[in-house]
């Protein structure tokens, strides 16, 4: 029901991705801030994740590092995507882009940091 143009707090505008299918949803409240972002701030941070993952790509190619340190920060960006993809939307199937890269990335990045360095010159 809505009076004078104002949205009522329990009032609910259309989702713009459709019900949600995710089997987990307890981040933040849904579609609060924008209709076209279930969760709008964990969005938002996942995004500034896969930019960290961006700047340690530039690094990596900058210092020439070993191809193992690039292919971790590919990896973070990975993540942050697929975490902004889930909670963007909270579909299940994007909620396995949230879930599984960060599954594989753990076992990566531990044998990644704890080989050996060299630098390639």
């Amino acid at each position: 029901m809505r009076h004078s143009g104002l949205r009522l707090s329990h009032e609910r505008e259309e989702k713009f991705w459709g019900n949600v299918t995710a089997s987990i949803d307890w981040c933040e409240g849904n579609y609060e801030v924008s209709p076209y972002f279930a969760e709008f701030w964990n969005s938002v941070s996942s995004l500034a994740i896969s930019f960290m993952g961006l700047l340690g790509v530039f690094q990596c190619l900058k210092y020439r590092l070993e191809i193992r340190f690039l292919v971790q920060n590919l990896l973070i960006i990975l993540v942050g995507l697929g975490s902004a993809a889930y909670h963007g939307t909270l579909l299940y199937t994007l909620q396995m882009w949230d879930e599984l890269p960060m599954v594989y990335a753990m076992p990566v990045s531990y044998t990644h940091l704890t080989l050996p360095t060299k630098r390639i010159v």
